[in-house]
């Protein structure tokens, strides 16, 4: 059996996970920009846990797992807010804890957490782009040496007969 391969489709794979990884760097990049902006310009404040809203989430195993959302008390003008955080996790938080919050002054239900622990997607978008895209650049380096060499050696004129082996089979010689 004979199998034809060609390169155009892993040419086109690599093509898309550069994409892929640059796009991802990129998002990244724009959301540690707009996290960072607002860390940087909003109203800094402490605010308290006052319940949580708790669900299940399937995980990529297909187990389900009990998440928790805070629910975040915090006074801003004068006024006393009640927001759900930006942030769900496994740990079921406790009645009373402090958070450092960020809100925008124009908009107190506009919140963000003030921890270090928010620049933890910004970090995941850097490596998994990182990957994609060293991936996807390897493979077209590859695949453009692949298609390289192919050419060369598509240039290269096989020869139709044999060279001759000694001195004496050539035709300017007498046998």
């Amino acid at each position: 059996m004979v199998v034809v391969t060609t390169k155009k489709p892993n040419l086109i794979i690599s093509i898309l996970f550069a994409i892929i990884g640059i796009g991802l760097i990129v998002g990244g990049a724009i959301f540690n920009n707009s996290l960072n902006s607002k860390l940087n310009s909003w109203t800094h404040t402490v605010a308290t846990v006052t319940s949580y809203r708790e669900y299940e989430d399937k995980d990529s195993d297909g187990y389900y797992q009990t998440m928790y959302t805070e629910i975040l008390e915090f006074t801003a003008n004068g006024q006393v807010y009640s927001v759900r955080s930006n942030v769900s996790s496994s740990i079921r938080p406790r009645i009373g804890d402090l958070r450092e919050i960020a809100y925008n002054p124009n908009n107190p239900k506009d919140i963000v957490l003030a921890t270090k622990d928010n620049h933890m997607p910004v970090y995941i978008l850097f490596i998994v782009g990182g990957v994609f895209s060293l991936l996807g650049i390897s493979l077209i380096v590859s695949n453009i040496v692949s298609i390289v060499k192919k050419r060369k050696n598509a240039a290269v004129p096989s020869p139709t007969e044999e060279a001759p082996q000694d001195i004496y089979e050539m035709q300017y010689f007498d046998k």
